[in-house]
């Protein structure tokens, strides 16, 4: 092709030496069809190197590629249909748009371009598919991917995607899964000698203060012998003055001397007084690592021994005996009795859980006593028969001691109780109502009566419940120990509320 275009070239050059006289309209044919020679021979040349009818041509530069081919697309969407624009000027329009995969190993430049086979892409569609597990396991929070695996295969989900269970790893459930690993058991450093390591802590604020206003107490444990020393504390600026106590004593009375001090982070055991102190001392002061308690277990462990003797020492004390029994000779500080400390202190007050323990004691007897006298005198119930198609539901005691400020028993009280839980909705109650303070309403009470000088009471309306009229037909069991002579079987027919009614408050307001 090479040779005719310079064989064609030179007939052109000899023609252009010898002028001859053609007509005008020759002319433009010869033009024309020398023009489209020029084209034709243009196109032949830069079409030299032929290609398949399956090779693509990828551009980096486009939004989107085209082929003609339907089988190399993983999934097509027909419903798509969107114009193209050809260099030629044509419009054409897709028959839709897909997905293909493309291994881009076996893409290479070929004169500018990269061409690639068709033919290897779809030998290898079938291998390169796609895994879209690690995209559903975050799509589902990050969930288990043996349970997708799972809701895949019992086909629990509608059209999910086929899951498989790798070895991949999630880097975001890495970082938000993690979790402490356990501690050793066992392989703590232990003391060989005494004061060799002691262990400290602080137990406190209690919501209580003692006697003598402490709300603080301060352990220290002596890791070889475990002996436990105890400190009571008002306040945790407290601590070094105690700690220089407790070192005086320990040392003084052991012949020996610390070694190694262990605690928390706290600002009362990192002061500058206080590490000036165990450098002076030669004291090495071992500091846990913030928010890891379990490095200091020895004193947490004890601090909830020692709540809970005091817990239960405070529960099984007698009601009126002496503190301590001493000798005659033996000096005598002060002694009180536990019903002057009862008084002037605030303790668990053992109350009946039941009718059986409180029928033991007579105070309780005379509470249950007034409590349905008052009831009878209010007329909130009638002894009736038992009906047949109607709920008749259980009543019980419950008993609590009224204390005065100072701590002193006030009264005993014994209220009957409905049992509401048993009552159905739409046939024992309809609508029910909660009774709220509004503290605003009691503030600006309080704030007139301060800036007018007024004088505030509080009043207590005995059994202000029982006033409630009922509206609809509540049957309860005869309360225990109250059982009436001859009519067991009888039940009461409420006329007015009783306390655990749902519409107790409704029926009072």
């Amino acid at each position: 092709m090479e040779r005719d275009c310079r064989a064609k070239q030179a007939q052109r050059t000899q023609q252009t030496q010898q002028p001859q006289y053609r007509p005008k309209q020759q002319q433009k044919a010869n033009y024309v069809d020398e023009h489209a020679q020029q084209n034709y021979l243009f196109v032949a040349s830069s079409s030299s190197s032929s290609t398949s009818a399956s090779s693509w041509y990828i551009d980096s530069g486009c939004t989107s590629h085209m082929a003609r081919d339907e089988s190399i697309f993983l999934d097509l969407d027909k419903s798509v249909k969107t114009s193209v624009k050809l260099g030629n000027g044509t419009v054409v329009f897709s028959q839709g748009k897909g997905t293909t995969v493309i291994p881009t190993s076996s893409v290479k430049m070929v004169q500018n371009s990269f061409l690639l086979d068709m033919q290897s892409v779809q030998k290898c569609l079938h291998a390169s598919k796609v895994n879209d597990t690690l995209l559903w396991h975050k799509r589902y929070g990050h969930f288990n991917v043996k349970a997708l695996k799972y809701m895949q295969t019992n086909e629990l989900i509608r059209d999910f995607p086929e899951v498989h269970v790798t070895n991949e790893v999630c880097q975001c459930c890495q970082l938000g899964k993690m979790h402490r690993l356990s501690f050793p058991i066992n392989k703590a450093f232990r003391a060989c000698e005494k004061l060799e390591l002691v262990h400290t802590d602080i137990c406190g604020p209690m919501k209580v203060p003692s006697l003598g206003q402490n709300k603080y107490f301060i352990l220290f444990i002596d890791d070889f012998t475990r002996m436990t020393w105890v400190y009571f504390l008002s306040s945790k600026a407290q601590v070094f003055s105690v700690f220089k106590k407790f070192k005086a004593l320990v040392e003084n009375q052991s012949g020996c001397r610390i070694k190694k001090l262990r605690s928390n982070n706290g600002k009362e055991y990192t002061s500058v007084a206080f590490n000036n102190f165990c450098e002076e001392a030669g004291i090495q002061h071992q500091l846990t690592v913030s928010y890891t308690s379990q490095q200091n277990g020895v004193s947490e462990r004890k601090n909830r021994t020692v709540m809970e003797m005091a817990s239960s020492a405070s529960s099984s004390m007698p009601s009126n005996t002496e503190i301590a029994e001493v000798d005659d000779d033996s000096p005598i500080l002060k002694t009180k009795c536990l019903s002057e400390v009862y008084e002037s202190c605030n303790l668990a007050i053992s109350e009946p859980s039941s009718y059986e323990a409180a029928a033991k004691q007579d105070v309780w007897l005379q509470a249950m006593q007034e409590e349905i006298a008052m009831i009878e005198k209010n007329k909130t119930w009638y002894l009736t028969k038992k009906p047949q198609d109607k709920n008749v539901i259980g009543v019980k005691w419950v008993y609590r001691t009224k204390l005065n400020p100072n701590g002193s028993v006030h009264k005993y009280k014994a209220r009957l109780v409905v049992k509401g839980y048993a009552q159905e909705p739409g046939v024992d109650y309809g609508e029910t109502f909660a009774l709220v303070a509004r503290h605003d309403t009691i503030k600006l009470l309080v704030a007139l009566a301060a800036n007018l000088g007024w004088k505030l009471y509080h009043m207590d309306v005995k059994s202000a419940f029982l006033n409630g009229i009922l509206e609809e037909e509540i049957y309860v069991e005869q309360p225990q120990g109250f059982d009436v002579a001859g009519k067991e079987d009888y039940v009461y027919r409420l006329g007015k509320a009783l306390y655990g009614l749902k519409q107790a408050p409704r029926a009072w307001w």
